[in-house]
């Protein structure tokens, strides 16, 4: 890919990004999930002084869930190689 955001690791598996659009992405991620956990803890203890709703909490989970795979697949498609297991040099 000639314009990849990321790149493979050396040791492991996944990518790290290799591109000012790749540190956007992950700057974007870290940023929608921060305001999405704040907003669901928010919404949780609407009920009262220590009482927590487990309905938004599950919606807040669910919520973050999604995004994750979002971000993890956005990721992939933006890899400049296909992720595999990496031992370095082997």
């Amino acid at each position: 890919m000639r314009d990849a955001w990321f790149r493979p690791k050396t040791y492991g598996y996944g990518a790290y990004p290799a591109h000012w659009k790749g540190w956007a992405a992950v700057l974007v991620y870290v940023v929608a999930l921060t305001a999405e956990i704040a907003a669901t803890l928010s919404l949780a203890r609407s009920g009262g002084e220590g009482s927590l709703s487990l309905g938004w909490f599950a919606l807040g989970v669910a919520g973050a869930l999604v995004g994750t795979g979002a971000f993890i697949a956005l990721c992939a498609k933006k890899s400049s190689e296909p992720w595999r297991w990496r031992w370095g040099s082997r």
